[in-house]
């Protein structure tokens, strides 16, 4: 490992003559190293490729412009080869604000072939390949500089291993037929705008705080997040360290009782409470505007009948799971338990991409439309059947 070669890229000009040699080629694999604790935008610190040309490291702590990679990224005929690239293009995303085209990330492709999804590096090295690898530089400072050989180590060992791993798995995937399910989720998981693009409420649909509140408070809680994103972001830290979300569910419990008894409370923050003191009873006493009340009625609403509905719902979850095994696809890639419980919850509430590809397949068009409708369900068991209609 020690002896690998490796080509560290510092200076435009080598920026340059590495595009060059790949913005023709055939694929890359790539993963990055970024400090985000205490700060709102990522630092990105550095890049590590391998390629058909060798193993490269960029230094994001020095380069100014990496534009030249970003290209890479975007770039329609050449395969980007990931593990768990989602934190990637996500931090991509933020800084870049670019979506990457034509992936391929080996820990969504492992869901297909039998494996946990998601699963760490090392595990699916080891068992697919059998490789062990050391990853004990994962709570490393890589804003230090000059790095130190084992970071450098560390670094290589991300990428080092992508390409052999990828034909493994695209072997299997081949054998089983399962390769087209499998490119579709790439797609729709890593390529698709949605999945990056701030949405102000998807976040909050899952939270049981929220959820838990009447409706005013509910309107309350959304208007305190929106302030400490915006905050966050001014400030560049964390949301937390503006505001940490037990205090803001309590502001939110609490918020009836008047920015004045807020301010007598012991529990409540007390430079919140008094110097934002207008701004929270705005928050609570303002009517929603049109776009708010829009957020609301997303929020899902339990139904009366929801000890029966729970029932038929575990029974979905259970044919899912059944599925998976049967299919040698994790479950939590067919559907997670996060969305069916958010189908469930909101009768309003379905999610598109149930409706087409791989997983319309899979399932079959019966599931697929009672997910969706919902209306006069059944449920019995007949001659040795359980039986789930409408």
């Amino acid at each position: 490992m020690n002896n690998i070669n490796y080509t560290l890229i510092t200076k435009d000009e080598q920026l340059k003559a590495f595009y060059e040699a790949h913005k023709n080629i055939e694929w890359i694999a790539f993963d990055t190293e970024f400090i985000s604790e205490k700060r709102y935008f990522p630092q990105l610190c550095l890049i590590q490729v391998a390629s058909t040309e060798g193993y490269f490291l960029l230094d994001t702590l020095v380069l100014e412009d990496i534009s030249l990679f970003l290209e890479l990224v975007t770039n329609e005929a050449i395969l980007k080869i990931t593990h768990a690239g989602a934190n990637d293009y996500r931090l991509f995303y933020q800084l870049y604000r670019i979506t990457p085209r034509s992936v391929y990330d080996v820990q969504i492709a492992a869901g297909f072939i039998g494996h946990r999804y998601p699963l760490a590096l090392g595990t699916l090295l080891a068992e697919e390949l059998k490789i062990n690898i050391d990853k004990s530089q994962k709570v490393s400072d890589w804003a230090e500089r000059p790095m130190s050989d084992e970071q450098i180590k560390y670094a290589l060992i991300d990428v080092l291993h992508l390409e052999a791993l990828t034909n493994k798995i695209n072997s299997l995937l081949e054998a089983t037929g399962r390769k087209k399910y499998a490119i579709e989720e790439m797609k729709e998981q890593l390529e698709s705008l949605s999945v990056y693009a701030e949405d102000p409420i998807k976040s909050l649909l899952k939270s049981t705080s929220l959820l838990s509140l009447p409706i005013r408070n509910q309107l309350f809680y959304i208007r305190m997040t929106r302030w400490r994103e915006q905050e966050a972001s001014r400030q560049n830290i964390t949301r937390n360290m503006v505001l940490d979300n037990k205090m803001m569910t309590y502001l939110a419990k609490n918020i009836q009782m008047g920015v004045k008894k807020l301010q007598t409370n012991r529990r409540a923050p007390k430079s919140l409470v008094f110097k934002q003191a207008v701004l929270l009873t705005d928050f609570y006493e303002k009517k929603p505007t049109e776009q708010e009340q829009t957020w609301l009625n997303r929020l899902p609403r339990r139904p009366k009948n929801h000890s029966r509905l729970d029932l038929l719902f575990d029974q979905i979850d259970l044919f899912i799971r059944f599925k998976g095994k049967e299919s040698s696809i994790d479950p939590s890639l067919i559907l997670s338990r996060t969305e069916l419980n958010k189908i469930k919850l909101d009768a309003k509430y379905f999610p598109e991409f149930l409706e087409k590809g791989w997983r319309r397949e899979l399932l079959g068009e019966a599931i697929i439309k009672w997910l969706k409708d919902r209306k006069g369900l059944q449920m019995s068991f007949e001659e040795g059947k359980l039986i789930i209609n409408n």
